[in-house]
């Protein structure tokens, strides 16, 4: 899980840093203002893809970086990466028990894997 997500974050710092560039000299030559920053915009949406994929678990509300705490308790019911490996987890726990993956388990983790 920890390998899966230090890739997300990898490609995504791959694809953001040449793009900050383009933007931070869009701004520069446009003389935008704070407000009007492309530059600004990218670096929000770079937070918001940080907080969604989660690498260190340091995005849980009340939590420190290494605090153990439940992904799936009612205070941490935010959408992210962890949040939808754990379902497909506890999915094949299930099926695990009941003997067997079904169509509907694959159906269901198929589901939760297109949502990433």
């Amino acid at each position: 899980m920890f390998q899966f997500k230090l890739g997300m974050d990898a490609l995504r710092d791959l694809l953001l840093s040449p793009v900050s560039i383009i933007c931070a000299l869009v701004d520069f030559f446009r003389r935008h203002t704070p407000q009007q920053s492309v530059f600004y915009k990218l670096m929000a949406l770079g937070d918001k893809t940080d907080k969604w994929i989660n690498l260190f678990g340091a995005h849980r509300r009340g939590a420190s970086k290494f605090d153990s705490v439940d992904p799936c308790s009612e205070k941490n019911k935010e959408v992210n990466v962890d949040r939808i490996f754990d379902q497909v987890e506890a999915l094949i726990k299930e099926q695990h028990k009941k003997g067997g993956l079904t169509a509907s388990a694959k159906l269901s983790i198929d589901r939760y894997l297109d949502s990433a």
